[in-house]
């Protein structure tokens, strides 16, 4: 079957691997190396930075449309692996430490291959080796040993890339001429020696190795017989620099040994240089057709009143590589009239197909329920409380009246929001959890005496966090909510997120603080990779070395359009594993 086969029924997300078996099985045995290579370099490229690349399993595994499978979005679902299969391709668990999960992830890998062979899952597999397999004999031989021995747990990435590009068969020689010809001495051809595999923009040094068995002895001179690839160079007994360009590539070199009785010695050093992980990702448009689109990415500010206030948001990778749309979304305003500022963000499920219009709807419904009470001078009734109580903070019958008037405040606008998602969903013929979509807002409230009223309200992850407060003030606003079982998270349109007034009170919690740098509510897009657990998301240290890192890219802004853009710009950080859409807003006093 020829290897630029058409892939036309493939549909534009592309096909789990299973599924692309069960139609294309063949192809994998009649082009191995071009539908299994560059999932091996990816894997190589990921090992070679000493990280483990984990999830290596048949459920995360999608083909795309070229028939090759897509190793940038298996890198969006590192450390995501599908539970169910777990026990199948790790056995003996995702390993303790570098080197042992590295391993790991090669005998998963391994029973991977022995998945795409055999279609049939490693546990399922008799004891006989895959070389005495019926199903493997199509496959080349050379290949199908090493898999049986990344099963076992004695080979490597670097040898499977090797058995998928083998050595060429070397070419016939002509006839002999009737007449001889003198030929000139020539030296006897060494094998390629593998040097360690580099990757693009990333430093590298590698010594030449010398064959045993040679007598070289030291060397005066290493001259370069071909050429080098791009970024690198050749110094004394080592290939150094910084790669440029992905390939395999050869390296014909000559050491001249220092004794002239010596003989200079050649050598063929081959070299991998993989690709940096990021330049896989593509950047798709989303479908601006959709009823329910909205940009890729958004920036917007608010000027006026004693605040500076700046929000983005990004659409992801993993959602960008496959042109789908940015589940985030924000809302901001200020009310002049009253001094009370209302932020809010809301993160989509990527996994529910309307997530989209539910965190869109979730923004607006709460923005317009808030801005209602707190918009006009003559609704006033919550800033009364709020000096009643900021006033005498021990006094606690006033702290129960304030938190009574959040309680409605906020629940109303919760419920609210929820009601219009339901609405949308019986229009749609949809249900609420196509809407699934989380929601953090804050509320600021500068007093006459110059300290600051905070309250904020949140169902879901994501975190909102005081920069800079005195010592013994809170940073932390919000608390980590998830659901019955680890990596969970709950949402507004579950039905326990609001079952209960305490269930709401739980989601509440309000502050007088005397000073600050700043406010920052962040989607888990940004607190996931910024805040590896619940005791650093706790940190003030943590937030404040985000806060200067945020600020040091907003200062050179000469306005709030400025500062917007470069913080959508910022939003586009490398972390491996992260690529979720990322949404922020910062509140900061002027002149901070």
């Amino acid at each position: 079957m020829s290897s630029e086969h058409s892939f036309t029924s493939i549909p534009k997300e592309g096909l789990p691997l299973p599924v692309f078996l069960g139609k294309f099985h063949q192809l994998f045995a009649d082009d191995p190396k071009r539908y299994l290579k560059p999932l091996v370099d990816y894997l190589s490229s990921v090992h070679d930075a000493g990280e483990g690349h984990g999830s290596i399993l048949p459920g995360c595994l999608v083909v795309s449309r070229s028939g090759e499978i897509d190793t940038a979005l298996l890198n969006s679902r590192r450390g995501h692996p599908e539970k169910a299969e777990l026990p199948i391709y790790y056995p003996h668990g995702p390993g303790s430490g570098p080197d042992e999960t590295r391993l790991r992830d090669v005998q998963a890998f391994g029973g991977v291959l022995h998945f795409i062979i055999t279609d049939q899952p490693p546990a399922r597999r008799d004891r006989r080796p895959l070389s005495g397999n019926p199903a493997s004999s199509s496959w080349p031989p050379e290949f199908i040993a090493v898999v049986d021995r990344m099963l076992d747990g004695t080979a490597t990435l670097a040898e499977l890339s090797a058995a998928l590009s083998p050595a060429p068969l070397p070419e016939v020689a002509p006839p002999a001429p009737e007449i001889p010809v003198q030929a000139p001495p020539s030296r006897p051809e060494q094998p390629a020696l593998r040097l360690p595999n580099g990757m693009v923009g990333r430093d590298y040094t590698a010594a030449i190795p010398v064959p045993d068995g040679t007598n070289v002895g030291p060397v005066a001179k290493v001259e370069v017989l071909s050429k080098i690839p791009s970024g690198l160079e050749m110094g004394e007994m080592a290939v150094s620099g910084t790669p440029a360009t992905p390939g395999d590539f050869e390296i014909q070199v000559r050491l001249h040994p220092s004794a002239a009785i010596a003989e200079p010695l050649d050598l063929v050093l081959a070299l991998t240089i993989n690709p940096d992980p990021r330049s896989l990702w593509k950047n798709l448009d989303s479908d601006c057709s959709d009823p329910f689109w909205k940009p890729d990415s958004d920036g917007k500010c608010l000027s006026g009143g004693p605040l500076e206030i700046v929000g983005a948001s990004l659409r992801g990778r993993s959602h960008a590589h496959i042109g789908g749309f940015r589940d985030d979304d924000m809302a901001m305003a200020w009310y002049p009239e009253t001094s009370w500022y209302s932020l809010t963000v809301a993160d989509g499920a990527g996994s529910s197909r309307y997530s989209r219009r539910g965190s869109q709807l979730a923004c607006g419904t709460v923005e317009s329920h808030i801005s209602g009470v707190l918009a006009k001078s003559s609704e006033s009734s919550l800033g009364n409380l709020v000096s009643e109580w900021a006033a005498a903070q021990e006094d606690l019958a006033a702290k129960s009246k304030l938190g009574a008037a959040l309680y409605k405040l906020f629940g109303q606008a919760a419920f609210e929001a929820r009601n219009a998602i339901d609405t949308e969903a019986v229009a749609l013929k949809a249900v609420g959890r196509d809407f699934h979509t989380t929601v953090i807002t804050s509320l600021l409230h500068p007093l006459d005496d110059g300290r600051w009223f905070i309250a904020t309200f949140s169902i879901g992850d994501g975190a909102a966090a005081v920069i800079g407060a005195p010592n013994g003030n809170p940073c932390l606003l919000t608390r980590p909510d998830g659901g019955e079982f680890a990596g969970q998270t709950v949402f507004l349109t579950m039905k326990e997120a609001l079952a209960t007034t305490e269930a709401i009170m739980g989601r509440i919690s309000f502050h007088v603080v005397p000073e600050f740098k700043g406010l920052l509510l962040v989607t888990d897009g940004i607190s996931d990779p910024r805040f590896e657990s619940d005791l650093r998301l706790a940190d003030p240290a943590a937030w404040e070395s985000l806060w200067e890192e945020i600020l040091a890219v907003i200062s050179p802004s000469e306005n709030g359009d400025e500062a917007a853009a470069a913080l959508v710009e910022w939003m586009a950080f490398h972390s491996p594993g992260h690529h979720d859409d990322r949404t922020l807003i910062l509140a900061k006093p002027h002149g901070k």
